[in-house]
């Protein structure tokens, strides 16, 4: 007696199982999986997802993230806050270690977002743009005052920093 999946090739015939077991019958076109959008891109890089006016935010981040010397310093810390969930600096290193880690496209930074307050207090607005050098200064005084007395202290200083200098030449200086 023939079996109808004896006549079909092993790739047809795990297709169709696969079809039955796992997509309660359904063709292939509806599964409704779409690898492109989970994904991490051909570059091996993940990027962030933009909630509405977070693209200050997002290109902050990856631009801390593509340091490694710092993004390690700040990623060795171990963060002592009692509510995690609510650490801007836990969930900030949640944020750079996905971005190494994961194998998707993109991190919808949530969290991160949330737990970064304002100076009300108040988490970030994400329908509110601001300004990316206010950001910037929030951020970067938030982590320097957490590294202070650890060993990752001057993890900013010396991975960022630099030095201004100012000459002054008399215009009749020979």
């Amino acid at each position: 007696p023939c079996v109808p999946w004896q006549s079909q090739t092993s790739g047809q015939k795990l297709i169709s199982l696969h079809q039955v077991t796992h997509s309660k019958g359904r063709a292939r076109q509806e599964w409704d999986f779409t690898p492109m959008t989970e994904e991490k891109s051909e570059t091996g890089l993940v990027g962030i997802k933009n909630l509405g006016c977070t693209c200050y935010m997002n290109a902050l981040i990856q631009q801390v993230y593509m340091i490694p010397e710092l993004r390690q310093a700040l990623l060795d810390y171990k963060d002592t806050a009692e509510n995690l969930d609510d650490s801007f600096f836990y969930q900030f290193q949640y944020v750079l270690a996905f971005l190494q880690e994961s194998n998707k496209q993109f991190i919808k930074p949530v969290r991160f977002v949330h737990s970064f307050k304002g100076w009300d207090g108040e988490p970030t607005n994400v329908s509110v743009q601001m300004d990316a050098q206010e950001f910037f200064n929030m951020l970067f005084d938030r982590i320097d005052e957490r590294l202070k007395q650890t060993v990752w202290e001057n993890a900013l200083a010396d991975n960022i920093a630099g030095e201004f200098s100012n000459e002054l030449i008399a215009k009749d200086a020979r």
